[in-house]
């Protein structure tokens, strides 16, 4: 079976009401959000770094001609590092599933910021794998 270039699509990130506490002041994860990174924290800039590689679309899966889209929740540490990742709707596909899975324990993303300081966050992060018909 013949198929198309692969793409693996990273939808725009975003916080949930149900992740932050009621009672703690407003969690920032907008782009343009500055604060204080943890002296502690490796050293990182996010210009030069890939830190949000797409997962590799399963070979078996394009083969077959599958596409599906992966929903995660992302714990992500005060210093962007990813604490931990869930499947919170699969793709319907395991295999696509562990992909972005493995995928996402090895991004890094700038961290929610509070009174300008970084703090640990959750962040629902759609994980689209789906193949693209041959262009002309």
């Amino acid at each position: 079976m013949k198929s198309g270039p692969l793409l693996v699509a990273l939808l725009p990130l975003a916080t949930t009401a149900a992740e932050q506490s009621p009672a703690a002041p407003s969690v920032s994860q907008s782009p343009g959000e500055t604060g204080t990174m943890p002296d502690d924290c490796p050293a990182y800039d996010p210009a030069s770094a890939p830190s949000r590689q797409p997962p590799t679309y399963p070979p078996a899966m394009a083969e077959q001609g599958l596409s599906g889209v992966a929903i995660l929740v992302l714990a992500i540490d005060r210093c962007g590092r990813i604490a931990e990742a869930r499947v919170e709707r699969s793709s319907g596909y395991p295999e696509f599933d562990q992909a972005a899975l493995e995928a996402a324990m090895r991004w890094r993303m700038t961290p929610a910021y509070r009174d300008g300081e970084a703090v640990a966050s959750r962040v629902r992060r759609p994980v689209r794998f789906e193949l693209l018909e041959d262009l002309p």
